[in-house]
């Protein structure tokens, strides 16, 4: 799972910073990917498999905005999406938005 380490509303948000504060909201799975859309950070997050998608996704994104002062569109994305993403992939530690895409397309 990687984060980002570019702006998201004129600030830099460290990848590993960003990656604590997800994934340690409870819920939350495994795996995620953050990037930047349009200058908007953007993540989506595996959530556990008795977690109530939505409202996890909410608390992320409602930690983020505490952590950073920034908003975040947050979105549940399915662990078989993730796994057939990183198994494109020739680095599996950097997963990246566009990775989940391209699956999500196919």
């Amino acid at each position: 799972a990687t984060g980002i380490d570019r702006p998201v509303e004129h600030r830099t948000i460290g990848k590993l910073d960003l990656e604590q504060v997800i994934l340690s909201t409870p819920g939350t799975g495994l795996y995620y990917a953050a990037g930047t859309r349009d200058g908007d950070l953007v993540v989506r997050v595996e959530c556990a498999p008795d977690a109530a998608p939505h409202q996890v996704c909410a608390q992320v994104a409602e930690r983020i905005g505490a952590a950073y002062g920034v908003p975040a569109r947050v979105e549940p994305v399915d662990r078989a999406v993730v796994m057939a993403a990183m198994d494109r992939m020739l680095k599996p530690g950097s997963l990246r938005l566009e990775d989940l895409a391209e699956v999500e397309r196919a």
